[in-house]
């Protein structure tokens, strides 16, 4: 069983993360274009779910396993819909 991989406060790194000699963060990840992209942070920020931009808890319905697209659709569109007026707000 290999070790999972903390920085150096004891924090678990996810894939793509790793904490520089700096003390900063970067997150490798690839992009819908296949193209590599690089984020580069001083802190690991909070992650939100889509679905709390709209008022809601919970996780979106992955259509594999509920087999209803249009649930899954209306989960997104009131996650990006909540986002867009948070965003306009600040």
């Amino acid at each position: 069983m290999s070790e999972k991989r903390r920085d150096k406060r004891g924090r678990i790194l996810h894939y793509g993360e790793i904490q520089m000699t700096d003390g900063g963060y970067r997150f490798k990840y690839v992009d819908v274009n296949g193209k590599e992209r690089v984020v580069y942070s001083w802190r690991l920020d909070h992650k939100y779910k889509l679905l709390q931009f709209a008022g809601e808890s919970g996780d979106i319905a992955d259509p594999w396993y509920t087999g209803n697209f249009d649930v899954t659709y209306g989960d997104v569109a009131r996650g990006c819909e909540g986002l867009l007026k948070q965003l306009n707000n600040e």
